[in-house]
């Protein structure tokens, strides 16, 4: 008995001295990115800026260090362009932060490398691909519990382009009216917009009186789905109602519909027209099947069933009644920017008050610096029966006139920087916010490195 016990003693020591506990490991930042809308982004010479969305999520210690996007190629081509911005990441947080890089790219294709490095430490990376799309294309940004039954708009093409359907949620969208100006159309179905902040909610209206469109669906879900945006709607929305059928549709399309039942919101016209109506058989009014308000230079549209639906027979039908919601156009047509950025710069570098000297006045110098060094300077010496001194008088005249010539010079460039601005303010009719597109250019009487900050650069009324 004596011997079991020791036994037992022996191997519950063993495992006691074998055992150490595991610490718990310091787990790092993490993130997560989404470039553009789903990956997509404007390119152009138009001044676009595609919005980086990354969320930091910290389970470690507190952490203060720097934000990097590296934009390159995917040919593997050296990084050219590096974007920063200070960040404050506590313990047991997770944050979301906003930055936006200029589309500079020549290619369809590229991608940002993000990182997170305090110090020379790197924290975090991930890299994102983007695909460019040029003015001639569109791009759909889709907001739905379902958005994937609205991928057949990329079927609903504009006039020598293509269209692309981007996902998204409520969380992704930027702050500021700039970072929107890649997306042609937003869609808002069976979603709850009250997800939008003050920021967005100003920046979505800022993007819509600069031309972008914005399509909001019925059906079971309107009332979610409007509570965000209801002052911005050409409707009221009430309850939601069953019809058997939406023949108005076919009308509209010269099509046969498919047999409900359908759910759809109805409405009371409140601020634009009544594009689609179909009389209740029952007696009970008409319905609004498509509202539509001018915003600006964009536009609002309400369709009261729910926008994922596909009311025809056909597929093309389905395809057709799009086009005639959206339109033909694309982003080139209806939206702003400026095209001619070569003659923009061109501008910026003529610097008023920076003149050269004559042709005549340097063909004086050039007279007079020969005169000099020539026939006078023969005739002093030689006068002077010095002739040998020659080898010391044509240096010092050199010098004197390079002297001249310089400080000639030095005082037409005069002593301080000149900052040159060319400035275009378009403010759509209507609209209380202007978009500026500037061009700077620098001149600099010296070689040295010059800080360029960007003051206050902010949406103003």
């Amino acid at each position: 008995m004596k011997r079991i016990i020791w036994i037992s003693f022996v191997v519950v020591a063993v495992v006691a001295w074998m055992y150490k506990p595991v610490a718990a490991q310091d787990t790092g930042p993490t993130m997560h990115v989404t470039v553009g809308y789903d990956g997509y982004c404007r390119s152009g010479d138009g001044g676009q800026w595609c919005p980086v969305h990354v969320v930091l999520s910290n389970e470690g210690a507190d952490v203060q260090g720097e934000l990097c996007i590296a934009v390159g190629s995917t040919s593997g081509s050296a990084k050219s362009n590096l974007y920063t911005r200070p960040v404050v990441l506590p313990a047991h947080s997770r944050k979301g932060y906003f930055m936006y890089v200029p589309a500079t790219s020549t290619s369809s294709k590229s991608h940002l490398t993000v990182q997170l490095i305090a110090g020379d430490k790197l924290l975090a990376s991930q890299q994102a691909p983007v695909v460019w799309l040029d003015e001639r294309n569109r791009l759909y940004g889709v907001a739905s519990s379902n958005p994937s039954a609205l991928n057949f708009l990329s079927d609903v093409v504009p006039a020598g382009g293509r269209a692309e359907v981007a996902h998204l949620d409520l969380e992704s969208l930027p702050p500021d009216p700039l970072g929107w100006e890649s997306l042609d159309v937003l869609v808002l179905n069976d979603v709850d917009t009250t997800a939008l902040d003050g920021n967005q909610r100003r920046a979505l209206e800022t993007w819509l009186a600069h031309g972008g469109h914005l399509i909001v669906g019925g059906g079971a879900g309107a009332a979610r789905t409007v509570a965000g945006v209801a002052d911005l709607l050409p409707v009221t929305v009430g309850g939601a109602r069953s019809v058997d059928d939406l023949w108005a549709l076919g009308e509209w399309v010269s099509a046969s519909t498919v047999a409900g039942p359908y759910a759809v919101a109805e409405v009371s016209l409140l601020d634009g027209e009544a594009v689609i109506t179909q009389e209740q058989e029952d007696g009970q009014g008409s319905l609004t099947l498509l509202a539509r308000r001018p915003f600006g230079a964009g536009g609002v549209d309400f369709v009261a069933f729910d926008a994922g639906l596909k009311p025809f027979t056909l597929w093309d039908d389905n395809g057709r009644l799009w086009h005639m919601i959206v339109g033909t156009k694309n982003a080139e047509e209806h939206r702003f920017a400026v095209h001619n950025g070569y003659s923009a710069r061109e501008a910026v570098n003529a610097i008023p008050g920076l003149e050269l000297p004559s042709t005549l006045q340097i063909l004086a110098f050039m007279l007079i610096y020969t005169i000099l060094i020539g026939p006078v300077n023969y005739v002093f010496l030689r006068k002077l029966d010095r002739r040998e001194l020659a080898w010391v008088t044509i240096p010092m005249l050199i010098f004197g006139f390079s002297a001249c010539a310089y400080l000639t010079g030095f005082q037409i460039r005069g002593g301080t920087a000149i900052v040159h601005r060319l400035a275009v303010v378009h403010v759509p009719e209507g609209s209380k916010v202007g978009r500026i597109s500037q061009a700077v250019g620098i001149f600099s009487p010296r070689r040295t490195t010059y800080d360029v900050w960007v003051a206050d650069a902010g949406v103003h009324e």
